[in-house]
């Protein structure tokens, strides 16, 4: 008998890890919408084929959380003379910003919150336009699907009310696809020394990293609405993506 998570998973040739964030309990008889927000890796080694399947899918934006220099150097791909409202949110300014800038030590719980000062502005916009209201399903990626994606999921799933354990299930999920995506962006020579440099325990993806995110998170800010609305999200937009992205269960 297949779960929630089997149906939740896109197949595409291009990207491994695209993914449906609907179906969590979202508290008060609700659940996160079904086709509303996906979440992926890198999307410009899709094909025209995937092209086609993100438009069965009503996709009409994608939210870009790669630096500046990544979507110089890789582009688009497929997506680049499409019709799909295409928003960059860059929440590391450079490639090289994230190792010069990061906290000290391999603390990848840590090094997420760094993700909210470094990238607040950018963080802001992602969900000041998941908020405004659409017709289409909108998704966010990064190079690996795995964290700036995972603290976007998660930030996103929490401010809907989905509990802890979910969200960290929902980010553990990536480690059934990441050895492959690792291969793959080890053979870009955008990625290659990133990716060579990457420590062991930088190439699994463990529950008790997001377990912990949260948890310094509530220490740190109250939790994810308190933070984004002390970034700069207006509260009636957190309200209107509530209403946008949850649906009675």
């Amino acid at each position: 008998m297949k779960d929630s998570s089997d149906r939740r998973w896109v197949a595409l040739d291009g990207a491994y890890n695209f993914r449906d964030l609907g179906g969590y309990s979202a508290g008060a008889g609700t659940r996160v919408r079904w086709g509303s927000v996906f979440r992926s890796d890198s999307l410009h080694y899709l094909s025209a084929g995937d092209v086609e399947v993100l438009a069965g899918l009503g996709v009409d934006r994608i939210i870009d959380l790669r630096s500046p220099d990544e979507v110089r150097a890789v582009g688009r791909g497929a997506l680049a003379a499409g019709p799909i409202d295409y928003v960059d949110a860059p929440v590391i300014p450079s490639a090289t910003g994230e190792a010069t800038g990061a906290p000290p030590g391999d603390d990848i719980a840590g090094r997420y919150l760094w993700y909210l000062d470094v990238g607040r502005d950018a963080l802001v916009d992602v969900f000041e336009r998941l908020a405004e209201p659409r017709r289409g399903a909108v998704v966010f990626h990064c190079s690996a699907g795995k964290d700036r994606t995972g603290v976007v999921a998660a930030l996103l799933l929490a401010m809907l009310d989905v509990d802890d354990d979910d969200i960290s299930a929902d980010y553990a999920l990536t480690d059934r696809v990441l050895p492959a995506i690792l291969e793959r962006l080890a053979a870009d020579p955008v990625y290659r020394v990133a990716v060579g440099q990457k420590p062991a325990d930088r190439r699994t993806v463990r529950p008790d990293t997001m377990v912990r995110f949260l948890r310094l998170l509530g220490d740190e800010y109250g939790g994810a609405r308190a933070w984004a609305e002390k970034a700069g999200v207006a509260s009636t937009s957190i309200d209107a993506l509530r209403v946008r992205l949850r649906a009675t269960a």
